[in-house]
């Protein structure tokens, strides 16, 4: 069998644990203080791997408190959204600090882009990701700004410029919603004389 010389990972060849072509188990007499020696390491790899799958259970279970949490977030503040809608009574200040906070909690990131473009038209990347974070969006990765960059590129109504780098909401839906609307207004109008 060929070996591979830039392969640093032991591999079995013939019922023998091999690394680089050599053999890992030699047939002579290991002394003490090299036996010691390798036990303390493999049983230092073995705590280690312990505490590595301890702490991929803790974080998984983390994960789930947390979409769970967010759930009830989203669907209490849904709730209140709702109950609002249905009174002519203004919302205390006090209140809306509180909704703002968790205003993007459980939404798509395009979602949540288009809902802070849609309040400033124009923002950039930076200010997006401060509008994010005040609301509690969780990102997915370590890196926020190529999300967001990712999210908006692929969205039809948003446009950026390079010059002053900004992304610029347009919705050509509204702007089709609109005209469709005058026009069945002046049909509607012409049927009526």
């Amino acid at each position: 069998m060929p070996t591979d010389k830039r392969r640093t990972e032991p591999r079995r060849v013939q019922g023998i644990l091999k690394a680089n072509g050599k053999p890992l188990v030699r047939r002579s007499t290991i002394t003490l203080e090299r036996r010691a020696f390798v036990d303390s390491l493999v049983g230092e790899l073995d705590a280690q791997l312990r505490r590595h799958l301890g702490l991929v259970k803790e974080e998984i279970a983390l994960q789930a408190k947390i979409m769970i949490t967010e759930k009830n977030l989203a669907a209490t503040r849904d709730h209140l959204y709702t109950m609002f809608e249905n009174t002519d009574e203004e919302v205390p200040k006090d209140w809306k600090k509180v909704l703002a906070k968790v205003e993007f909690i459980g939404m798509r990131l395009g979602d949540a882009c288009i809902a802070v473009l849609k309040r400033k038209s124009t923002i950039a990347t930076e200010g997006l990701l401060e509008e994010l974070n005040g609301g509690q969006f969780r990102f997915r990765t370590g890196h926020p700004l190529r999300e967001i960059h990712a999210a908006l590129m692929r969205h039809p109504d948003v446009k950026r410029d390079l010059r002053t780098d900004t992304w610029i909401y347009e919705s050509t839906k509204d702007a089709q919603k609109r005209t469709r609307e005058v026009i069945e207004a002046s049909f509607g109008n012409e049927g009526d004389e």
